[in-house]
């Protein structure tokens, strides 16, 4: 008798202990768990049959009753889902893992009291169905994965947050987004490869002031893209392709006052149709022909000849930094007292304008 009761203790205490532990899996109120901790107690949702979940900030395992506070939401949680379309979080989830929403119908991720979400993993809402503006989804989030948003064609815009110090490549890539503002995100440096790769309705962006270099392919087949916005006063390296298949030529490039020269000047940036501080505007267009003007020679060792058949010649001379350093009606500039260096020439006429660069020896 005592060996058989000590064998059910035995085999109740396993069971106890099994049921507790650490991949088990529970539903409490048609939302599915599983225990990621045990010390303390800790789940993550994996699952509901819910149309609406809310989800508690703690739940009780129901063998022992354990109270066990939820942190994340688990990977491939709601792939597929075909039910679950909103979804509100307590501030005690602070991950989201691994493609939970990916193939899903949830519409909206929303909070009970706050945002307590700081790491987004690769591919956290990859394929998602999240709609609108997702700026309070990542607005307490320290780090976004790889691939975070990667296909999500239904989210419009978005502004990423002081916290965000990490940023994965392909972030936002083939998704419906339409403006974005990065600004507040100064920790980050670089714009990764492949950012707002093919995303063809984005048509604003602000990038932050301590970016000093743009990816590969970042902007790539961002056909609608006419502004953009750089608050660094020092113009960013770009990396291969990284605006391959955005008509330059049409768009806006906003820069720090007083730095119009220096974005003219620079590599990839000087293909903007417009670059502008709010003060000085440039146009960089290729007006030469149409306006029939024509700026020679160049490089030249002092004299800048400008052949025009318009009227109303105006012509200002501005150097590397944007200021402007000569205005004149002449047709024939003598710039040879200035130092050796990269001008800009924009050149006004009764029929438009035209920026030119001229190098003097």
């Amino acid at each position: 008798m005592k060996k058989s009761l000590l064998l059910f203790i035995t085999f109740l205490t396993v069971t106890l202990a099994g049921a507790q532990g650490i991949g088990d899996t529970f539903t409490d109120s048609d939302i599915d768990y599983k225990i990621t901790n045990d010390s303390p107690f800790e789940v993550e949702v994996i699952g509901s049959s819910l149309v609406t979940a809310i989800v508690p900030s703690s739940v009780n395992e129901p063998i022992g009753s354990t109270p066990c506070s939820v942190t994340r939401v688990g990977d491939e949680a709601f792939n597929p889902n075909t039910t679950l379309t909103s979804l509100e979080l307590p501030s005690t989830v602070t991950s989201i893992g691994n493609s939970p929403f990916r193939n899903s119908v949830v519409e909206t991720v929303t909070f009970t009291t706050t945002n307590g979400i700081i790491t987004i993993d690769n591919r956290g809402f990859i394929l998602s169905n999240i709609s609108g503006d997702i700026t309070s989804i990542i607005s307490s989030a320290e780090s976004i994965g790889n691939g975070g948003f990667n296909g999500s064609a239904n989210i419009t815009a978005v502004t990423t947050p002081s916290t965000l110090t990490t940023l994965g490549t392909s972030v936002f890539r083939n998704s419906g987004i339409l403006t974005a503002d990065l600004s507040a995100s100064t920790s980050i440096t670089e714009l990764p490869s492949q950012t707002f790769r093919d995303c063809s309705l984005l048509n604003s962006v602000v990038i932050q002031s301590s970016v000093t270099s743009i990816g590969a392919s970042a902007f790539i087949n961002c056909g609608a893209l006419n502004s953009v916005q750089v608050n660094n006063p020092v113009p960013a390296t770009v990396g291969a392709n990284a605006f391959t298949g955005v008509v330059l030529g049409d768009a806006t490039l906003i820069v720090p006052a007083g730095k119009t020269g220096d974005y003219a000047a620079a590599a990839i940036w000087e293909d903007f149709g417009t670059i502008t501080d709010g003060t000085v505007t440039l146009s960089t267009n290729k007006l030469e022909q149409a306006l029939s003007l024509k700026l020679y020679p160049n490089p030249t060792s002092g004299i800048v000849n400008i052949k025009n058949n318009n009227t109303n010649l105006k012509v200002t001379v501005y150097d590397i930094n944007g200021r402007s350093l000569l205005k004149t009606a002449n047709s024939r500039i003598d710039i040879s007292n200035y130092a050796a260096g990269v001008y800009v020439f924009k050149v006004e006429t009764s029929n438009g304008q035209l920026v030119k660069r001229v190098l003097k020896n």
